[in-house]
């Protein structure tokens, strides 16, 4: 049979929360209906859209840059799965682990795909993980992380302060 998913406006607000940590490009697609689905480029959803680009903007030259330099000399990704920083952590290759990932290995990205949450579930290892929004500190636990539509659970290392703050600026 033809898959008829039509996506929502919530969903295509959560897809761009995620898109905008995510690999080097910031994109979206029209779906298989178009007509009937929620679009980036309509009136209502082109300010919000145009906020996390910007700020996917700035990602790039903060984060992405060097990461992409990463991939080119080591061939590791941009987006890492947990494990990839985290080997010796069991917790790390759990299967619940399913939408979150690490921008380099100090931003961890929780993205929420789940229609009307407003937190969601995930691991955060060992260390000092604050998240961006909340300033709450986290590490070695499974938490249910804060997220309301227009600020993503995102956490950071220390290291990355300059990225948490460039995130906060854009979308407080």
């Amino acid at each position: 049979g033809i898959v008829k998913y039509l996506r929502s406006a919530e969903m295509l607000l959560r897809w761009s929360e995620m898109n905008v940590f995510s690999d080097a490009v910031f994109r979206t697609h029209e779906g298989l209906l178009p007509d009937d689905s929620a679009q980036a480029y309509t009136e209502s959803f082109a300010p919000y859209f145009a906020k996390f680009a910007r700020l996917h903007s700035k990602l790039f030259f903060a984060v992405k840059k060097p990461l992409m330099q990463d991939a080119l000399d080591k061939g590791w990704p941009i987006t890492r799965a947990m494990f990839l920083h985290y080997p010796d952590d069991p917790n790390a290759f759990s299967p619940e682990i399913k939408e979150q990932f690490l921008l380099g290995k100090n931003v961890l990205v929780c993205p929420v795909f789940e229609r009307s949450a407003h937190s969601t579930r995930c691991y955060i290892p060992k260390g000092e993980w604050t998240h961006v929004f909340t300033g709450s500190k986290y590490g070695g636990e499974w938490i249910e992380c804060p997220a309301p539509l227009g600020k993503p659970c995102v956490l950071t290392l220390p290291e990355a302060e300059e990225v948490a703050e460039i995130i906060r600026s854009e979308l407080n």
